[in-house]
């Protein structure tokens, strides 16, 4: 098969976030709240468009990178708004930075 042209291709976007709390959550536990107030946000139809994954998290610093499509990245954002919990323990999410490329992104997770 040939690869996909580039102009087909969806573009991403990076966002770096912070999770604030006296707990420490583990990837699995931010990325599905996150997850599931994209999917409140959005709907089911727009949240499997977004392609939403987390590449990257640090549970020491709590920081970590999602990975979205470019159209999404600000319903994104938006939905991070709304989270004040993370399994029954309160938490905020700060958005740091958005980026087009991941590198740029390493050094604010890393510390």
């Amino acid at each position: 098969m040939r690869p996909l042209l580039a102009t087909l291709r969806t573009k991403k976007r990076y966002v770096a976030f912070e999770a604030i709390t006296l707990e420490n959550p583990n990837q699995n536990e931010v990325f599905n709240t996150i997850g599931n107030n994209l999917l409140q946000l959005e709907g089911s139809k727009k949240y499997g468009e977004s392609e939403l994954t987390m590449p990257i998290y640090n549970t020491k610093t709590k920081r970590g990178i999602l990975k979205v499509g470019n159209k999404h990245s600000k319903a994104l954002i938006a939905s991070t708004v709304f989270i004040n919990q993370i399994n029954n323990k309160p938490v905020i999410i700060k958005t740091l930075k958005t980026s087009g490329m991941i590198h740029k992104m390493k050094t604010l997770v890393e510390g």
